[in-house]
């Protein structure tokens, strides 16, 4: 590549969204953890005979060689072309999301569970959508989820006098570090009416994810107890546990 020109651009204002001591950033109104990933839509062009996909973190283009995390290996298992119908567009539809689990993150909830994508943008024809009308955009059977089931934190930010709203977006940051939506919703969708089942010292369960793989040592002497108290044996035992 070969530099040919520098054209001066019109000087304009930008703020850097950062919290001290936090990975985490802002992405079109979402706190994200730097996992940020993307698959669009473009329509056939002329150097394209027919639409085609590609997959990005934040502005670079994905392989399979240079992939973010593995984000693009696991969508490729999945079934992504089906989130692009019924949206209408001329030119390009871009679905933004961030891409979590384990192996992506680390030392937060959402580290625990198997990968995921979790939807919280869309941008059509270079324009962001209201997220309201597209928060059925999901396929929960292929891990993929909308940002819009989750809880939500909302701010105002005259960008006049930003710094009036610096604090309050530390306390937000904050908060989601210390209890993440996203973690508690799936940590909560699991521990709410569970089954654990135990054989010969094994145990599984009704419904698994990584929250559940730190009850099976617990478990353990739990039903050791429970058959100790009760003559005819006990083989499962159903539970609710809050998220705290």
């Amino acid at each position: 590549m070969k530099l040919i020109k520098i054209n001066n651009a019109e000087k304009r204002t930008s703020w850097d969204i950062e919290v001290e001591n936090s990975h985490n950033f802002f992405a079109n109104g979402t706190l994200v953890h730097n996992s940020n990933s993307a698959v669009a839509l473009y329509k056939d062009t002329n150097m394209h005979d027919d639409d085609f996909y590609v997959f990005q973190s934040r502005e670079r283009e994905l392989s399979l060689q240079h992939d973010n995390a593995g984000f693009m290996a696991f969508m490729l298992n999945k079934n992504y072309r089906k989130l692009f119908e019924g949206i209408e567009f001329k030119e390009s539809c871009v679905i933004y999301g961030e891409f979590v689990g384990k192996g992506v993150q680390s030392k937060v909830a959402i580290s625990q569970l198997s990968k995921r994508f979790i939807i919280f943008a869309i941008r059509i024809d270079d324009v962001y959508q209201d997220m309201e009308n597209f928060k059925d955009l999901k396929l929960e059977e292929d891990d993929i989820y909308n940002i819009m089931q989750f809880e939500t934190y909302s701010i105002d930010i005259d960008f006049n006098q930003p710094e009036l709203s610096q604090n309050k977006i530390v306390d937000i940051t904050l908060a989601i570090e210390k209890e993440c939506p996203v973690g508690k919703y799936f940590f909560n969708e699991t521990m709410t009416d569970n089954v654990a089942y135990e054989e010969n010292g094994k145990i599984w369960f009704l419904k698994e994810n990584g929250f559940t793989d730190k009850l099976k040592p617990l478990l353990v002497d739990k039903f050791k107890e429970i058959r100790n108290q009760n003559k005819y044996g006990v083989n499962f035992i159903k539970f609710t546990l809050s998220y705290i």
